[in-house]
């Protein structure tokens, strides 16, 4: 199994005018590497690496699998919609299953696609990554909590980027873990 990103986010979860809004900077002088903090936060969060292993912004990937299952799990949520299921056949052409042909369960915490009672998945060529799904995940703003946890995380970055020798920083603020809690994806 293996994850692609084919279109990235369009925006960060927050932007430059929140994080200098929450720190009570007015100045440009320190612009630059506030968005290299927001972009790091970001990529700390977000996605199936992030520490949230979910989407935050809408977003589109490619989930590629070997073979059908009978019930497919997407890896990386909340997923919005399926936009295509192709595969390679046996002849090892790239085939399009017509969306009738399957369901997607949009409810649950993790989405999930499976044929409809009529239809069996195709045989798929030999070899790799055979499967590919294409999905949008992510919202279209970035919940409440997230980017209260990132202002936060974002602040305590720029506040103590030089490092303290007496405090050392091993985990992450207990607030900014408590905000995110109930928007991790723990997987199965």
């Amino acid at each position: 199994m293996g994850l692609k990103l084919i279109t990235a986010p369009a925006s960060t979860p927050v932007s430059l005018a929140e994080v200098k809004s929450y720190m009570n900077e007015s100045t440009t002088d320190f612009d630059t590497l506030l968005t290299s903090m927001i972009d790091i936060a970001t990529g700390h969060l977000d996605g199936p690496k992030g520490m949230l292993g979910r989407a935050i912004i809408t977003q589109t990937w490619e989930l590629h699998l070997d073979d059908f299952s009978d019930a497919i799990r997407i890896p990386i949520g909340p997923v919005a919609l399926v936009t295509s299921v192709k595969y390679y056949d046996t002849a090892e052409v790239l085939q399009t299953v017509s969306s009738s042909n399957y369901a997607v369960d949009l409810v649950s915490t993790d989405a999930w696609i499976v044929p409809i009672s009529t239809f069996d998945w195709p045989d798929v060529a030999e070899g790799i990554n055979n499967v590919q799904i294409r999905f949008v995940a992510g919202e279209a703003t970035a919940p409440a909590a997230i980017k209260g946890a990132m202002l936060m995380l974002i602040a305590q970055w720029f506040w103590t980027r030089e490092g303290s020798s007496d405090k050392p920083v091993t985990e992450m603020p207990h607030s900014v873990s408590a905000m995110l809690a109930n928007h991790r994806d723990y997987g199965f």
